[in-house]
Formats: C-alpha cells, sequence, structure tokens
C-alpha cells in the first residue's frame, strides 16, 4: 500500500501572506510615525528599544542617540536616579508608580531644558520577554495657557476688587470717621484732665485704653481694604470660612446699618477650612454680601434679612450661603445672572457675580443660586475642604 504524498504549500499563497504581513508593519509604522504623541519603548532593564518621530521633536534626540539607552536619559532629577528603582520595584511586587496608571511628569530635553510631560506607559508581555510602552505629550504649551488664564483672572478680579471698593468708598470712610472722632473726643478728655489739679489717674488711664482701642478699630478698617487691593495672587492657604465672614460683615457695616438690614448668623463652629486664596474667597463673598444688601432695598426695612450659614455639604465640601428677602429673580434672571454685564441693578456693570463664579470654579468649587420672584435669593458656594491630618 503506498502512501500517500503531502500536499505541498502554494508559493503564491505563502508570497500574498508575506506581502500582507509587510504591508500591515508598514501601515504600522506609517502611524507610529506621524502620531502626534511621543511613543517609546523599553524593556524590562529601563532601555530603549524604539521612538518614534514625535519622541524626536519633542526631545531634540535621534532615534540612534536613545536606542540602547536608559530612558531616564529623558528625566530630569530626581526621577533619574529613582527610575530604575521604580522599575525594580514593579517587577518584583507588581506595585505601580506610573505604569498602568498615567500622570504628569517632567522631561528633560538635549538641551537641559525640563518641561511638562502627559505620560501613560503600559505593559505588553512576550514569551520570556516583557516590554514597556510610553506615550508621552508635551503639555508645555498648555500650561502656559492655563497660566495666562490665571493671570488674566488675577487681573480682572484687581479691578473687581477696586470697583467694589469704588463703590463702597462712601461707606467705608463713615466707618473710618468713627473711630477717628472717637479718639478726638477722647483726646480732649484726656487734655482736660490732665489740665486739672488732680486728674482722676484711673478716668485717665481708662480714656486712653478707649484711644488705644479706637485706632486699632481703624487701623483693622484700612488692613481689610489694603488687602483687597492687593494686585498679586495670594497663596492657597486654609481658610476659615466663618471668619472671613466676619471680616467682610465689618466692610458692609455701615450699608447694613443704613438700610435697616438685620443679619442673622448660621455658622458651623466644626467647619474644616477650605484651602482657598483668602483675598479671592473673601472677594466674592463681599460681593455677595453687597448684592443681597442691594437686593433689598425697595423692601420694608422690617423685612430686610441678610442670611450668612456655613456647613458641611460633605466630608469633604464645605458651604457658603448668601440669602436676602429681596424681589427675588425670574427664569431668565437666574440664567443670566452670572454672564458677564448682566445686571439686574440700574447702576451696575454686570461683572462682579461673574468674576465670582470665575474664582470659585478656579479653586474648584461651585457657585450657585436659587430663587423666586418675590421670594428672595440664596447663593451657594462650595469649596473644597482641606484636608484633615
Amino acid at each position: 500500500m503506498s502512501g500517500q504524498s503531502p500536499v505541498d504549500p502554494d508559493p503564491g499563497e505563502a508570497r500574498r501572506t508575506h506581502l500582507a504581513l509587510l504591508e500591515r508593519e508598514a501601515e504600522l509604522a506609517a502611524v507610529l510615525e506621524t502620531a502626534v504623541d511621543g511613543i517609546v519603548t523599553i524593556d524590562a532593564r529601563g532601555i530603549v528599544q524604539s521612538v518614534n518621530a514625535a519622541v524626536e521633536r519633542i526631545f531634540g534626540y535621534s532615534a540612534d542617540e536613545l536606542i540602547g539607552q536608559n530612558i531616564s536619559k529623558l528625566m530630569p532629577s530626581p526621577y533619574r536616579e529613582q527610575h530604575d528603582a521604580h522599575i525594580e520595584r514593579y517587577l518584583r511586587t507588581g506595585q505601580a508608580r506610573i505604569i498602568g496608571i498615567g500622570r504628569e511628569v517632567e522631561g528633560r530635553r538635549k538641551d537641559g531644558s525640563v518641561f511638562p510631560l502627559d505620560l501613560a506607559v503600559s505593559e505588553v508581555a512576550f514569551p520570556g520577554r516583557r516590554l514597556f510602552t510610553g506615550i508621552l505629550r508635551d503639555i508645555s504649551e498648555r500650561r502656559r495657557m492655563e497660566e495666562q488664564a490665571r493671570m488674566r483672572l488675577r487681573e480682572t478680579a484687581h479691578a473687581s476688587r477696586l470697583l467694589e471698593l469704588g463703590e463702597m468708598t462712601s461707606g467705608i470712610a463713615h466707618e473710618i470717621n468713627q473711630p477717628l472722632a472717637a479718639i478726638t473726643s477722647f483726646a480732649a478728655a484726656c487734655l482736660r484732665m490732665l489740665d486739672s489739679e488732680t486728674p482722676d489717674r484711673d478716668l485717665l488711664t481708662d480714656t486712653l485704653e478707649q484711644i488705644r482701642n479706637q485706632g486699632t478699630r481703624a487701623g483693622e478698617i484700612v488692613q481689610r481694604m489694603r488687602r483687597l487691593t492687593r494686585k498679586e495672587e495670594g497663596a492657597r492657604v486654609p481658610v476659615d470660612l466663618n471668619a472671613a465672614l466676619e471680616e467682610v460683615l465689618v466692610l458692609v457695616a455701615h450699608e447694613v446699618r443704613s438700610g435697616g438690614i438685620r443679619v442673622t448668623r448660621d455658622f458651623d463652629p466644626s467647619l474644616p477650612p477650605a484651602r482657598a486664596d483668602l483675598v479671592q474667597i473673601e472677594q466674592v463673598m463681599l460681593n455677595l454680601a453687597r448684592n443681597a444688601i442691594e437686593a433689598m432695598a425697595s423692601e420694608p426695612e422690617e423685612a430686610r434679612i441678610l442670611g450668612l450659614r456655613t456647613y458641611c455639604a460633605g466630608p469633604d465640601e464645605v458651604t457658603v450661603e448668601v440669602s436676602d428677602t429681596g424681589c427675588g429673580l425670574d427664569e431668565d434672571a437666574r440664567a443670566r445672572i452670572f454672564d458677564t454685564f448682566y445686571t439686574t441693578k440700574s447702576s451696575g456693570v454686570g461683572v462682579g457675580l461673574s468674576i465670582s463664579r470665575t474664582i470659585v470654579e478656579a479653586h474648584g468649587g461651585r457657585l450657585r443660586v436659587a430663587s423666586e420672584p418675590g421670594r428672595g435669593a440664596t447663593f451657594t458656594m462650595r469649596l473644597a475642604a482641606e484636608a484633615r491630618a
């Protein structure tokens, strides 16, 4: 019985398969070379195996200068010195610092300049071999645009603060005149006592103490004004929102008194601090308080109530509410109240609430309004709470 000879493979089919593989490989190479993002592969020792054209453009090195080198060549200190240890730890424990996570890091160009990068790293396992693929994006331009936006916000917020203070000039002058008038009166009393043959030492001491207190009061008002006129960006620090509201009430004290407005406080004494720029957050509160006061101008005096409330909306969020008993807002006004140049005031310019929302959102927070016609308005500002130790 004769055996059946094996069928010889079709040389034409093998050639077509080979050509298809070459075509797929060329397509993949073209995709990698034309990608906007940098793509680099390294082995388990951190040695560069391949880079695309975007990596050459981003870092200023040619492919020949990078392939065969440790990837730490593209990193500034201290990342350069830590990189190999991170890979060793990942291979040993599976604990990832960047691999499979993605994060912002810093890169180092051939000319030594350091710049920000978005980096995503993934692992590809082959039989007996492990490769890591990094996708890199130079975010220098994005950071530059973000900084320009922050600068524009600082400039606009500063202009808005100056406008607020300009509108409050009469009230603030009155607040300063009160302690100055008291100082003048107490000083005259001291002079009269000194002219007497037997001055009352205790009364004289008490009167001088009053002069000091009134001087301190006037100085504090001036300091608050100076802080609001600062142009530079303040640092993000833990801010006591209850105390900040009290500071704002000092600045609007004359408007509150002259308007016959009753202030109600419902402050959470255990409120955690918010991490914020104190000057900017006080600016938001001042704007909300003044808007509330102005909204009640046409209401009967006995019905004018400025409500201030603080509370925790959640474990990681703090809230400030400023409410009034004014005429309220209709649906159209609610929809447009935060738009630049929109105002319900006859003499307003409509930038305060727009700037306030921008400031709050730049802090990662939210500013909202709830209102109905004839039932007043409540503005709610929510900010992230300072992480507890």
